[in-house]
């Protein structure tokens, strides 16, 4: 992966991060992840792009063997504070997902709110990224085995453009790619700044993506914690995949 500051947004937004509103249905979330990749307590599940572990320890509240991968170090230690206070063991892996192997597959993924899909180094390769995520991330998995993602809504991107986001740099129409600022505010409530870039996705462009990396889609929804049809508004859609 080239320098992504991505990492360094979630390395200093680590702290508070859990205070944001689209961490509040993580039960709700889970409950959707549980229904939808049928798997009996006891099966393995990656978490890709983990953060802070809302969904990887609620998973293995409910009996599943969890493995959280995430880049940023800041994030996994607050997940692994979650863990210890729910009293429950997951295997944390501090690395790349553009780089992750496994020996032994598992029988199921989640990637949820752009954990790891769109999250792309400033001027860095569009496809190449998110392509060797998801390559990756169908070679860890056993044949059959499903993948749930959230991605960043192209449509809800596409429909809020000016003229003046395609002539400043700010949206890229061709990569599909949001350049912008990023914040957090420090412990001691210092507010600071880095620039980030979001690849942001359709359906279609999305289907293809994980056709080339060896999963077939089985249903498309909105983001919400429930089923609900795909918006144009919504920041995230949610695809369910399986490896073939």
């Amino acid at each position: 992966m080239l320098h992504n500051s991505w990492q360094r947004y979630f390395d200093n937004r680590a702290h508070d991060y859990m205070t944001e509103w689209y961490t509040k249905n993580w039960q709700q979330e889970v409950d959707l992840l549980v229904a939808e990749l049928r798997l009996a307590p006891g099966s393995r599940v990656l978490d890709v792009g983990c953060g802070t572990g809302r969904h990887t320890v609620e998973l293995a509240r409910r009996g599943y063997q969890m493995t959280g991968l995430d880049f940023s170090i800041g994030m996994l230690t607050e997940a692994q504070k979650a863990a210890q206070a729910a009293g429950v063991e997951v295997e944390w892996i501090h690395g790349d997902a553009t780089q992750f192997t496994t020996e032994q597959p598992f029988d199921g993924a989640i990637c949820m709110l752009e954990a790891a899909i769109g999250l792309i180094p400033v001027d860095g390769d569009a496809y190449a990224q998110d392509l060797a995520v998801l390559r990756n991330l169908s070679a860890a998995l056993r044949v059959g085995a499903k993948c749930i993602l959230e991605v960043p809504n192209g449509a809800r991107m596409l429909r809020s453009l000016t003229p003046e986001a395609l002539t400043n740099g700010e949206f890229d129409l061709v990569r599909m790619v949001h350049t912008g600022e990023s914040y957090w505010e420090t412990p001691d409530g210092v507010e600071k700044a880095i620039v980030t870039s979001t690849r942001c996705y359709l359906p279609t462009d999305l289907t293809l993506l994980l056709r080339q990396s060896g999963f077939a889609v089985d249903a498309f929804s909105g983001s919400s914690a429930a089923h609900t049809p795909l918006a144009l508004d919504d920041y995230t859609f949610i695809v369910i995949a399986h490896k073939v």
